[in-house]
């Protein structure tokens, strides 16, 4: 009696769905004389059937195999071939370490022919080209420290090296590389510094590396409070690179909340491995995390010469 009323009751449970199904079937399927419901079919859609949804999916599906390389390949082995199309956010460590990791993807792309804005919003674009010229005259043969290069009065000598260093990034980097210490736009509103940046990526012959030295300040910048609106922005930025098929790294200082992770691409990670000497270490542990994978981890040397990761 119980199996009998337990069958009933379950029976009359499934029942309401039954027409929903049926109703839906026909809606999709059509009917036929002949054998009542049936799959109709398959018809030709033209291009004016489609949803914009769908453009967006094949626009995706079209830009699912492209990559940026860093420059480096064991940091492109990492990323299992390189920066995908959208953003990515660069943590851990100390500030100075993610500037120098920034500053190393930055001349990977210069290595690469990728055109580069490099947003120094935090240190100022003035900073970032002091570390370029002391980058490139160790790398020339002419070792200059950013302390020479804030000493007063400065030796003509100084001057004169430095001017030449300033004319070979003038002549073979800065026409690659946007150094930026403002929002691209006036008014600081997300949506004007969005059109702003799509205007740039969308005159760019080829897929543009757009870094940010500190995510935190640029929101601060553009008014955005709080970690559902730092999601929405985070979001718009991301869908906005990869509708340009360019790349975006934002350093956010300490490890993002897990919201702002999971609407970008994937989350680059520094942490310092000790190396005895009791001195601030130039060994960096690099983990990559991204959305479609695990966590992949290598380490890089920073070269006391050029200062450039090994």
């Amino acid at each position: 009696m119980r199996g009998a009323l337990a069958a009933s009751r379950s029976s009359s449970k499934k029942a309401p769905s039954a027409p929903m199904k049926e109703g839906l079937r026909y809606l999709f399927s059509g009917p036929s004389a002949a054998e009542g419901l049936v799959q109709a079919p398959p018809v030709t859609v033209g291009a004016a059937e489609q949803s914009p949804f769908f453009h967006a999916f094949l626009r995706d599906v079209a830009s699912s195999g492209s990559v940026l390389s860093t420059g480096y390949s064991r940091l492109d082995r990492l990323l299992a071939g390189g920066f995908r199309p959208g953003v990515y956010l660069l943590s851990g460590h100390r500030g100075r370490m993610r500037r120098l990791f920034l500053d190393n993807l930055m001349w990977g792309a210069v290595g690469e022919g990728t055109p580069v804005s490099y947003l120094a919003i935090q240190t100022g674009a003035q900073s970032a080209w002091e570390r370029m010229i002391v980058t490139l005259g160790r790398l020339v043969g002419e070792p200059l420290t950013i302390g020479d290069l804030r000493v007063f009065p400065h030796p003509g000598q100084l001057v004169e090296r430095v001017g030449r260093l300033d004319a070979a990034l003038v002549r073979s980097v800065l026409p690659q590389v946007a150094l930026e210490d403002s929002i691209l736009t006036d008014p600081a509103l997300p949506s004007s510094f969005l059109a702003a940046l799509d205007a740039r990526l969308a005159g760019d012959t080829s897929p543009r590396l757009v870094l940010v030295d500190s995510l935190p300040r640029l929101l601060a910048l553009l008014q955005v409070d709080g970690l559902q609106a730092s999601s929405a922005f985070a979001w718009e930025l991301d869908r906005l690179l990869y509708k340009r098929s360019s790349v975006g790294v934002a350093a956010s200082g300490q490890e993002p909340d897990p919201e702002l992770r999971d609407v970008v691409q994937g989350l680059l990670r520094l942490d310092p491995v000790d190396d005895g000497s009791g001195t601030e270490p130039e060994r960096l542990l690099v983990s990559v995390h991204e959305r479609s994978r695990g966590v992949e981890s290598t380490q890089f040397v920073a070269d006391e010469a050029s200062g450039l990761l090994a």
